[in-house]
């Protein structure tokens, strides 16, 4: 009798222990599912002139669902666009600047290409004193996760690795609202440079995402930018910019 009650206990204990197991692996296989049922449901909020299409919207909206990215936003809300709030430098940091993250979409002029960029910190007086740290030996910016460029024509997100150059004192510069250049994500994409007074003034902005960005290989002898479809220099034919709402 008590052998069979041991039995009886043993295989109650086995059950049991399966149970429970079957039980966590259903709970954690739901768990995956649910993240994957969030990110095909996410659908980022927001209005422009350049994306319009479902398939465009979908895809702006995947940048924000990568693992690098630490939190979806809402929506976007429009802060500037060239054509309607005029293409001064200095009207486009009156509109965007200390507004928090910030998002781009822009129109080559040559190639019609649209692309893009995100700033997690946005731009302003004091972006990069509050925000980053530099190691002056490597001129390595640290802290720029959340910071890419993209190009809609061929589907591709290219993260922030660092700056090349090895001057750190060029991005703390860049971020804290520098007077020669509107939107700036270094080589990869800056609207305008050299100064510059327009945003869509000919051939003033550039993009060389070879250097500072995740590119395999990584070509640093890039001729044609991935992202304009031209050499280095193009001209804006419509910028918009967002404000990035959580």
């Amino acid at each position: 009798m008590a052998c069979c009650i041991v039995i009886a206990i043993i295989l109650f204990v086995g059950l049991l222990a399966s149970t429970i197991t079957l039980g966590v692996l259903y709970a954690n296989e739901k768990k995956n599912n649910s993240s994957q049922s969030d990110d095909s449901a996410y659908q980022l909020d927001f209005t422009s002139k350049l994306i319009t299409s479902d398939d465009g919207k979908a895809f702006i909206s995947s940048l924000f669902t990568t693992s690098e990215v630490s939190e979806k936003p809402t929506s976007l809300k429009l802060l500037y666009r060239g054509s309607e709030d005029g293409w001064a430098r200095s009207r486009y940091h009156q509109v965007v600047d200390n507004k928090g993250p910030i998002f781009s979409i822009v129109q080559v002029k040559e190639t019609l290409r649209i692309c893009g960029g995100f700033q997690k910190f946005g731009v302003g007086s004091n972006v990069a004193i509050n925000n980053f740290r530099s190691d002056p030996g490597r001129g390595i910016v640290k802290g720029i996760f959340e910071y890419f460029v993209y190009s809609l024509d061929s589907k591709q997100k290219f993260n922030y690795v660092n700056n090349f150059y090895g001057n750190s004192s060029y991005w703390f510069n860049a971020y804290a609202n520098d007077a020669g250049v509107g939107w700036d994500q270094g080589w990869g994409l800056a609207i305008p440079v050299g100064g510059a007074p327009n945003l869509n003034d000919y051939f003033s902005s550039a993009s060389y995402i070879g250097f500072g960005y995740n590119i395999n290989p990584q070509p640093n002898t890039e001729k044609t930018s991935i992202l304009t479809g031209v050499e280095y220099k193009f001209t804006v034919k419509e910028i918009e910019v967002f404000s990035v709402l959580y």
